[in-house]
């Protein structure tokens, strides 16, 4: 009997450390990404929302740096080409969280300014001067809307916004829930094949000992 329950303890802690094994897990998970599943994701030069620069593009992801208190200390756009790296604060409630890189994660978007200068006097004058500007994202001030761009050497907004950039597709919720669901109902699979495995070795433990214990019956002479 005792064996038996040795037995029935053992089983009932398999049962309950492998689900807590993988919850600690996925707890554990190592975010390094966060998407702008809205607008108003707002990057700011401080911990504080009357420094916003301009909101991540919608659908694009900033690289989390650090936390700070209800803020995340990000990183927007690599220094390569026209485009300079961006450090800022964004709050945590505009961004989610991301357990893997994403294929694309800031938005590459390059505009043509235009520089004119009007004419005064006899002095000989340029032409208008094009430049490349790198887009950021936008600013909204009451109706109005600006972009903020780095063109020459410096960060600054240029009237107008930008909205028809390419928005990357979200895979709903509805679709990672299935997917967690199945992988869920796999690991279950998988936990009672082991149950039953165990309870079939338990039940001819069982047997085994049961014919040992047995009392010893003498045969009759005859």
């Amino acid at each position: 009997m005792r064996v038996f329950c040795v037995i029935i303890a053992a089983l009932a802690a398999m049962c309950f450390s492998i689900p807590t094994a993988y919850s600690a897990s996925a707890e554990n998970s190592a975010y390094v990404y966060a998407r702008a599943e809205v607008t108003n994701a707002y990057i700011c030069s401080e911990a504080d929302s009357t420094t916003a620069l301009f909101a991540i593009p919608y659908t694009y992801s900033v690289q989390v740096i650090s936390e700070y208190g209800m803020w995340y200390y990000v990183k927007y756009a690599e220094d390569t080409g026209p485009y300079q790296s961006v450090y800022g604060y964004v709050l945590q409630s505009r961004l989610t969280l991301l357990d893997e890189t994403p294929e694309v994660s800031w938005l590459y978007y390059t505009l043509t300014v235009t520089y004119s200068q009007g004419t005064s006097g006899n002095l000989p004058h340029l032409s208008d001067i094009t430049a490349t500007a790198a887009f950021y994202g936008n600013y909204y001030s009451g109706q109005s809307g600006y972009s903020y761009v780095y063109c020459q050497g410096s960060f600054g907004y240029i009237a107008g916004s930008i909205e028809d950039y390419e928005i990357i597709e979200i895979h709903s919720s509805d679709e990672d829930s299935a997917s967690a669901s199945g992988d869920k109902t796999a690991d279950g699979k998988i936990i009672a094949g082991v149950v039953l495995g165990v309870l079939s070795v338990a039940a001819l433990a069982l047997i085994f000992m049961s014919g040992k214990k047995g009392k010893y019956k003498k045969p009759d002479d005859g």
